[in-house]
C-alpha cells in the first residue's frame, strides 16, 4: 500500500494529476490512496490498478505479443470496468479467455461478413439483368443491369466499413467514422461528376464513384485504426476463400439455369438457381472448413503443439 501511494504521490504525481485530478476528497481518498478493502483499492488507487490490469492480461505463452490482451482491454475503459472491476476477473485464466473470445469475436466478425457478401456481390454481378427482368419489365433492363453489376462490390466495401468503423467506435474513436466517411463523400462527388460528364462513361459514372467512395472510407478507417491501436485488423480474413467458393457456385450455375429455362418460366427457374447456388456455396465452405481443420491437426501434430491446451509442450 505505501509503495503504490508514494508512486500516485511522487513519482507518478504528473501522470496522477492528469488522468485523475484531485479535485475532491472522494477522488484524493480512491485514486491516490487505500480507502476501500485491499483488493478493491488494488483496482481503485490510480497507479495499483495500471500494475493489475498487466498482471491479469499478460500472457507469457504467446509468441508475438505477450501484451495483446492487455492492448485490447485498455483500448476502451469499458473493458476494464466490465472485465477487471468484477470478483471473477481476479482469475487470469478466466480473464485471458475470455478477452481472447472478445478479440477472436472481432476477427470473426470480418469473416462472417465476408461470407455472406462474397455470394450476394458474385451474385448481383452475374445475374443482374435476370434478377432486374423479374422485378421491373423494362426495355431499360439492359442498362439497369450493367449499373448494378458495378454497384454490387459496394456490397462488401459498405459491410468491412461497418464493421471497422463499428470498432473505432466502440474504442472511444467516434470521430474517426465521421473523417473517413467524409471523405469518401467528397470523393463519391468528385468522381461522379467527372465520370458522367466524360462520354465513354456516362451514367455508369455513378456507381463507380459510390463504390469509390465505400472504399475510400474503408482505407481511411483501417488506417485511422492502425494508427490508433497499433495493430491491423483482419480485414482480408476469408476473403479470398469466400471469393473463390462463390465465383465457383454461382457461374457453375448458369448451364442449369439455361437448362430451366427450357421447361419453365423465368421465376421459377431463378429461384431454384439461387437454391443451387445456396446449397453449393454452403456445402463447399464446409468441405473447405472440414479440410482446413484437418490440416491445422496435423500441423499440431508435428509441431507438437497442444491443440487441448493451446501450449507448446516442452
Amino acid at each position: 500500500e505505501r509503495i503504490w501511494t508514494a508512486y500516485t504521490l511522487s513519482v507518478c504525481a504528473d501522470y496522477m494529476r492528469y488522468r485523475w485530478y484531485p479535485d475532491s476528497e472522494i477522488t484524493m481518498m480512491n485514486r491516490y490512496f487505500f480507502s476501500y478493502s485491499p483488493k478493491r483499492s488494488l483496482f481503485r488507487n490510480g497507479m495499483s490498478r495500471l500494475w493489475w490490469i498487466g498482471h491479469l492480461t499478460y500472457d507469457s505463452s504467446r509468441v508475438n505479443n505477450k501484451f495483446e490482451l492487455t492492448e485490447f482491454v485498455c483500448k476502451k475503459q469499458d473493458h476494464i470496468n466490465l472485465l477487471l472491476d468484477i470478483n471473477f476477473g481476479n482469475n487470469p485464466d478466466i480473464l485471458r479467455a475470455t478477452v481472447q473470445a472478445l478479440i477472436d469475436a472481432e476477427n470473426n466478425s470480418i469473416e462472417l461478413s465476408t461470407f455472406i457478401a462474397a455470394p450476394l456481390t458474385i451474385g448481383l454481378i452475374t445475374y443482374s439483368k435476370e434478377i432486374l427482368e423479374i422485378l421491373f419489365p423494362s426495355s431499360e433492363i439492359r442498362i439497369g443491369s450493367a449499373l448494378l453489376s458495378l454497384l454490387a462490390p459496394a456490397i462488401i466495401l459498405s459491410s468491412f466499413l461497418l464493421i471497422v468503423n463499428n470498432a473505432l467506435e466502440a474504442g472511444g474513436r467516434v470521430r474517426a467514422p465521421l473523417i473517413s466517411m467524409s471523405m469518401g463523400c467528397i470523393v463519391k462527388i468528385f468522381i461522379s461528376i467527372l465520370l458522367i460528364k466524360n462520354p465513354s462513361f456516362g451514367i455508369s459514372g455513378a456507381p463507380i464513384g459510390t463504390v469509390l467512395s465505400y472504399l475510400t472510407a474503408l482505407i481511411i478507417s483501417i488506417i485511422i485504426y492502425r494508427v490508433e491501436y497499433d495493430r491491423n485488423i483482419a480485414v482480408t480474413r476469408g476473403f479470398s476463400t469466400s471469393m473463390i467458393i462463390s465465383i465457383f457456385s454461382i457461374l457453375s450455375s448458369r448451364p442449369i439455369y439455361n437448362l430451366l429455362l427450357l421447361k419453365l418460366n423465368k421465376l421459377p427457374s431463378l429461384l431454384i438457381m439461387i437454391f443451387f447456388c445456396a446449397v453449393s456455396y454452403f456445402g463447399l465452405y464446409l468441405i473447405y472448413a472440414l479440410i482446413k481443420g484437418k490440416g491445422q491437426l496435423k500441423v499440431a501434430k508435428y509441431t507438437n503443439f497442444d491443440m487441448r491446451n493451446c501450449k507448446l509442450e516442452t
